[in-house]
């Protein structure tokens, strides 16, 4: 080495490193770069390397990263031409640096960050098993996106986006890199001692950096457009809706997909112009969208305007246009059910925040509408602590913030009722929480639930089973169940083209244990979404390599088959009003069982 890191702020030197594993020695300068985790200033820095082929991409130790965020030790070993990294005695990840190939292996596992698995607060949901794990390596040759890795006999050092992105998503935990700091970026706003940062989604500061009107740096540019190809071919779940077309992603990879059908795109992407290249990233997360899991977050530019303007002409006019009504298909579709609704029901509720229940005396039906499944963690944990206050809040109708205590409440409304039939309305349910589907399916499923998950990295089949505390007593046993039992109605679901992702999931679960199901084919959606950033820290928001399954391991993304259709065609256009007719929903389920 020589320099020293006794300073704080933005030291560097230059050195060189003969490895093992290399195949010459490589130049790099070390920079100390500083860590956000609270907005205001910074926690503290950490080393980040720069090679000489590629002088602003920044690459990061593999033990280094896994110590300094997600405070797990790694352990190193060397074996036939790899550093093979284990936590325990578990491989995880290896790296060939001589031929640049990485090795992964239960991604899921790794990743999910200590401040989730550590989570001692009490809930309604108790996790009965865990996922399995997998003996699968996925080798990927990365001399195919032109991305190099390093290695000597301490450590590998990788690009720090591609080592964020293959780790920090799937929990909402994204560590970004802005050219200049990194910050850790909690999507959900709920870690680091439970502070939510700046606004929304995440820090002002973060992105007024990156935003300078500056050029891009062509290594950089390069290197952005590398590491895109490299998670859509590798990190992506099961999808079917792709505005390209999935057969062509999953055939050709992303960069042949480019060159042969939008040459533009891949242009803008690579170009050093930042307004280009933001017009580029749009244009690919259109490309790319797939029913409402892929889309940009940003809070500052690229932005749907874009879009907009170029629909208007030239070259990506058509594709531009079958992207916008692929993105609106869903909002329409959400507003016409809305509107049908509330002609049956009367009060206008907002589309998105919809929890609703109704009971006819006539028909002796009850209704239960929501169109989310939402998980109040922070509630469970002080109602189970003594304050019981905190429930009312959760299982009220117009300010649900749990949808299993607000499913519960309604199912004790509808036996107080006197109901013999019960209405599951998810046709506008847009997803959500996994977990809290879990609490609500197991309302009708005897107190237990379980969802299938398809991995792709791992290329397995996991299961995640549960059981309910149904009378919020704190045990989850026979009492739970015979509590269930008090809810003996007739039921009968009702989904829709824009049920999608968990709401999708609902409906095949449910017509999986025999429950009817009726309204329209549901409108997809399977995979875990993840949170990622580009190169340079663009985040965008796309469908992982967790996929939601049937009992079988099926795909579910296309959406679930229904067992009576009740969309009526007049005058070319489609009328939802026996979605929410309960004379009819009554007469069906008569008719079920005579």
């Amino acid at each position: 080495m020589l320099c020293s890191l006794t300073f704080l702020m933005a030291v560097s030197c230059e050195t060189t490193e003969d490895t093992d594993n290399n195949a010459s020695a490589e130049t790099y300068v070390l920079k100390d770069v500083s860590v956000y985790r609270e907005n205001s200033k910074p926690d503290k820095t950490m080393p980040i390397r720069f090679y000489s082929e590629t002088p602003n991409v920044p690459y990061v130790g593999i033990i280094q990263y896994f110590k300094e965020f997600y405070n797990t030790d790694l352990t190193l070993a060397q074996v036939n031409g790899f550093n093979v990294f284990s936590k325990g005695n578990k491989e995880y990840i290896k790296v060939n640096a001589k031929d640049d190939i990485l090795g992964i292996k239960d991604t899921f596992e790794l990743g999910h960050h200590p401040d989730f698995k550590e989570n001692t607060d009490k809930t309604y949901l108790h996790l009965d098993s865990q996922m399995q794990t997998s003996s699968y390596y996925k080798l990927i040759d990365l001399t195919k996106y032109e991305i190099k890795t390093y290695s000597d006999s301490s450590d590998s050092y990788i690009p720090f986006g591609m080592l964020n992105n293959l780790y920090g998503g799937i929990e909402g935990y994204n560590i970004g890199y802005n050219g200049n700091d990194i910050y850790v970026l909690d999507f959900y706003g709920e870690l680091n001692n439970g502070e939510a940062r700046g606004d929304e989604y995440f820090a002002d500061s973060y992105y007024n950096y990156m935003t300078k009107d500056e050029p891009r740096k062509a290594d950089l540019a390069k290197y952005s457009y590398n590491q895109l190809c490299f998670s859509f071919d590798n990190l992506r779940g099961y999808t079917t809706q792709l505005v390209f077309g999935d057969n062509n992603l999953v055939s050709l990879g992303l960069n042949t997909l480019l060159e042969q059908y939008y040459p533009g795109i891949k242009k803008l992407l690579l170009s050093t112009n930042k307004s280009d290249f933001e017009k580029g990233f749009l244009l690919l997360i259109g490309g790319l969208s797939d029913g409402g899991h892929t889309g940009p977050l940003s809070k500052n530019p690229p932005t749907m305007s874009y879009l907009e303007d170029m629909a208007k002409e030239g070259e990506f006019k058509d594709f531009i246009n079958k992207f916008l009504t692929a993105a609106s298909a869903s909002t329409d579709k959400k507003a016409v059910l809305a509107n049908a609704r509330n002609a049956s029901f009367g009060p206008d509720f907002e589309i998105g925040s919809y929890f609703y229940y109704k009971y006819d005396e006539a028909t002796k039906t009850a209704y239960i509408g929501f169109d989310g499944f939402l998980y109040d963690t922070g509630n469970w944990d002080k109602y189970y602590k003594g304050d019981t206050t905190v429930l009312e809040s959760m299982e009220n109708e117009f300010s649900s913030k749990d949808t299993y205590a607000f499913v519960r409440k309604s199912l004790y409304n509808a036996q107080k009722d006197g109901a013999v039939n019960v209405v599951l309305d998810v046709s506008t349910n847009g997803g959500g929480s996994a977990d809290a589907l879990s609490g609500v399916f197991a309302l009708f499923n005897g107190g237990k639930s379980n969802y299938y998950i398809n991995d792709t990295i791992s290329q397995f089949r996991q299961v995640k089973s549960f059981s309910i505390d149904v009378n919020l007593d704190g045990k989850y046993d026979e009492e739970d169940v015979k509590e269930i039992n008090k809810f003996k109605f007739n039921y009968v679901v009702v989904s829709s083209s824009a049920t999608f992702s968990s709401g999708n999931l609902f409906v095949s679960l449910m017509k999986e244990k025999g429950y009817k199901t009726v309204g329209e084919k549901s409108g997809g959606g399977s995979c875990a979404v993840v949170n990622e950033e580009t190169a340079e820290g663009f985040i965008y928001r796309r469908s992982g390599y967790l996929c939601l399954c049937n009992v079988k391991g099926d795909n579910i993304d296309s959406g679930i088959d229904v067992d009576l259709y009740l969309v009526e065609t007049v005058d070319n256009t489609k009328n939802y009003n026996k979605f929410y007719n309960f004379k009819v929903m009554a007469d069906y389920i008569s008719s079920l069982n005579k």
